[in-house]
């Protein structure tokens, strides 16, 4: 008997057919859920806050003058070294120097120093702003290296009080100093 002409019978496997009508319910619930993740994506991209200021900022490395080149000594504590611009200028009052760093990535740190009692606040500003990383504590002047250590420092990301009020400061400083629109 021949068995050209009949089917066999194949027990508990599924045809092909089977096979591709699963494979085109898996594809169409993962584009049904695939699909509202990147719009949701696409909207927390086109909201994320960026702050012109700290462009504007980076950009008066260019415009303006370096100012000084005595910046050095702050080298070692506040890992400035790479630094494509640094310059230090006089602050709000004769006790406050502002160092300005602008680094390779197009990230800012700016640093307030107060000869007063050598305290400082660091802001390392990344992403035109949407990254801010905050630091503050106190300087002691190294004779021997002839550079200013950190010391007793805390990190934090916007949370106190001391922190917004030194970027407010600079901020209104910077304007004042510079003459450009914020």
């Amino acid at each position: 008997m021949s068995t050209f002409g009949r089917r066999r019978d194949l027990g508990n496997a599924i045809s092909i057919e089977d096979a591709l009508a699963m494979l085109t319910v898996i594809f169409v619930v993962f584009m049904l859920l695939l699909v509202p993740l990147v719009n949701l994506d696409r909207t927390k991209l086109a909201s994320e806050h960026r702050d012109r200021f700290w462009q504007r900022v980076a950009q008066s490395f260019a415009l303006r003058d370096s100012g000084s080149t005595s910046v050095s000594s702050y080298n070692l504590a506040f890992d400035i070294n790479d630094a494509l611009s640094i310059r230090m200028r006089p602050g709000e009052s004769e006790n406050v120097r502002y160092i300005e760093a602008l680094l390779a990535d197009s990230s800012l740190t700016i640093i307030r120093h107060d000869h007063r009692d050598d305290s400082f606040i660091a802001l390392f500003c990344q992403n035109a702003g949407t990254t801010k990383i905050y630091r503050s504590g106190s300087l002691t002047w190294n004779p021997a290296s002839r550079e200013w250590v950190a010391f007793e420092f805390d990190i934090d990301y916007g949370d106190k009080n001391e922190s917004l009020a030194m970027e407010a400061k600079y901020r209104t400083w910077f304007l004042e100093t510079t003459g450009i629109d914020g």
